[in-house]
C-alpha cells in the first residue's frame, strides 16, 4: 500500500467512518473509494481538495511528512480573541465528553 492509500485509510479511521461513509463524504462511489484506499486508483485533485477542506494536511497525505491535521485550523483559532478561544475550548471539551 502506498503512502497516499495508507494515509487515506488513516484519515477514514480518524473520522471513525466506514468506507461507505467516506465515499459519500468525498462524493464518489464506494467501489471507487475502495480503489483509492487500496492504491489501485489515483486520487484526483477534487478529492484532495475536499480532504484539505476537512483540515487534513495534503502534504502529509502525499509524503507522510508533518502532521495529519492541517495547522490552518489552529492558526485560525489563534487569531480569535481570548474570549472566543475559551468558547471554542469549552465546546471541544463538551464534544469530547458527550
Amino acid at each position: 500500500m502506498n503512502c497516499l492509500a495508507s494515509g487515506l485509510k488513516l484519515i477514514r479511521k480518524d473520522l471513525d467512518n466506514t468506507q461507505l461513509e467516506m465515499a459519500s463524504e468525498l462524493g464518489v462511489s464506494v467501489s471507487t473509494y475502495k480503489r483509492y484506499e487500496n492504491g489501485d486508483m489515483s486520487i484526483p485533485a477534487s478529492v484532495l481538495k475536499i480532504l484539505a477542506e476537512m483540515n487534513y494536511n495534503i502534504n502529509w497525505l502525499l509524503t507522510g511528512e508533518g502532521n495529519m491535521l492541517d495547522n490552518k485550523l489552529i492558526s485560525n483559532i489563534s487569531k480569535l480573541s481570548s474570549e472566543d478561544q475559551q468558547v471554542i475550548s469549552e465546546l471541544v471539551e463538551r464534544l469530547i465528553n458527550k
